[in-house]
């Protein structure tokens, strides 16, 4: 694994830990609907915790652990879930997506792009 690619995965693993944003938006729920076991009526705000996402032991190894190499493919152990599968999508999602986008994605990616081209340089 190259240096850079080592760098993107520790950025990965860090907002994985330590999201820049815990908690989403309210979502108003439009049609009453059963989560996990929980009824949600029609009408009510629906919030997601980010932070319990990315550290749910469902779906990461050692979830409390900062350890970046469970973003290399290769690893299989860190990289599937503790059952050996594949991650489910939004169990890491610092950013959201959608609609419900962070308004300062494009501007977090860029910054860290420059200052990881920065630090390269210095190794």
């Amino acid at each position: 694994m190259s240096r850079c690619e080592y760098l993107g995965h520790c950025v990965n693993e860090t907002l994985r830990i330590d999201p820049s944003v815990r908690i989403s938006t309210p979502h108003d729920i439009s049609e009453s609907i059963t989560l996990g076991g929980v009824r949600v009526i029609k009408g009510q705000s629906l919030f997601i915790y980010l932070a319990y996402l990315q550290v749910n032991p469902e779906q990461w190894v050692e979830p409390l652990e900062y350890i970046p190499e469970r973003w290399d493919p290769k690893v299989d152990k860190y990289y599937l879930t503790p059952a050996g599968k594949r991650r489910h999508p939004m169990s890491f999602s610092p950013f959201l997506g959608g609609r419900r986008v962070c308004i300062g994605k494009t501007l977090a990616e860029s910054t860290a792009k420059c200052v990881l081209a920065v630090m390269m340089s210095q190794l």
